[in-house]
């Protein structure tokens, strides 16, 4: 690798894992060598190869946004770099090293380098303080100013941010417009840590909090803007539900905004969500803009960002259905 220039080469780096492993678990189950024999849909190879339906469609799409596969229609095939690379007793077969890195070096990176460094040196935090101080790391990294950038809040006064986590991204749009307050609506034990961030950037004026959780209790009423950022993870994220109290959140004329990893529509990439939703699940963005539109909302539209691995939809809530 080169050496890195620029916070998005550092990124790339810090998640470069990711993509080892998708080359490594997809040569594992002998995809590129099944695939010699002729394309095949994702029911079909998890068929043959005895995985997971679902994981399996997942670890295709990964190989797909990364360029080991290509898919027409619902058929892989293998890339011309799968073709010459990784395909089993083929001249230029690489499959020996990638076993390596996969069940020799992986283990010594993962784990063996740790300990003979003298253990994981960081704050013993827990889970949640570590991922609540990760999305703020990444926000303040360009995403929150770019989506401050790319929308027009004038006139609006009143913000839910549904599941903000570190609350980061109402802190910059309430910079960028001074007469909107934001209310950054999670859990007690995030809400806790909200409020240091809050407190750090000296926003108490116009970000507050509100603990609760979307299973049980409202996002609130009468706002001008809900923002669900990072909360609709594909099928397993009640989004049907969350979009729905979104919607009752606000009064007519309300905007939304929806901010997450999405896949293209025929689910061949881009790379981050195609990464991320071998994780967690990614809707593609007509999927999204359905359930959108499902939930009651109107004039559906995505807006530009400088994101290069999110996707923002925006959508208004007019009169009560």
């Amino acid at each position: 690798m080169k050496p890195v220039k620029s916070i998005e080469e550092l990124r790339e780096m810090a998640w470069a894992f990711r993509a080892s492993r998708v080359l490594m678990l997809a040569h594992r189950l002998d995809i590129f060598t099944l695939l010699s024999r002729g394309g095949l849909s994702a029911g079909e190879i998890a068929h043959r190869q005895g995985s997971d339906r679902d994981m399996t469609e997942r670890l295709l799409i990964a190989c797909t946004a990364l360029g080991l596969l290509e898919k027409k229609g619902d058929v892989y095939v293998n890339s011309e770099l799968a073709t010459t690379y990784l395909v089993r007793g083929g001249r230029l077969y690489q499959g020996g090293w990638i076993d390596h890195a996969d069940l020799d070096l992986w283990p010594y990176w993962g784990s063996e380098l740790d300990r003979e460094l003298g253990g994981y040196r960081t704050e013993d935090e827990g889970w949640t303080r570590r991922f609540i101080k990760a999305m703020h790391s990444l926000a303040i990294g360009g995403e929150a100013e770019g989506l401050a950038e790319a929308l027009d809040l004038r006139g609006r006064r009143l913000l839910y941010d549904i599941g903000g986590g570190p609350g980061t991204f109402s802190i910059y749009l309430c910079r960028a417009n001074r007469d909107l307050r934001a209310v950054v609506f999670d859990l007690p034990e995030v809400v806790a840590i909200t409020r240091e961030v809050i407190r750090e950037y000296g926003m108490e004026g116009q970000v507050s909090t509100r603990e609760g959780t979307w299973d049980t209790d409202d996002f609130g009423e009468e706002g001008d803007v809900a923002l669900l950022s990072n909360v609709l993870h594909g099928p397993g994220s009640k989004a049907e539900m969350k979009l729905e109290k979104a919607y009752r959140s606000l009064k007519p004329g309300g905007l939304l905004i929806v901010r997450d990893f999405m896949l293209d529509d025929d689910k061949t990439g881009p790379v981050a969500p195609a990464l991320f939703n071998l994780m967690l699940g990614a809707y593609t963005k007509a999927e999204m803009k359905a359930l959108i539109e499902s939930a009651g909302f109107t004039g559906v539209r995505e807006i530009e960002t400088a994101s290069k691995s999110h996707t923002v939809i925006a959508a208004d809530r007019s009169q009560d259905r």
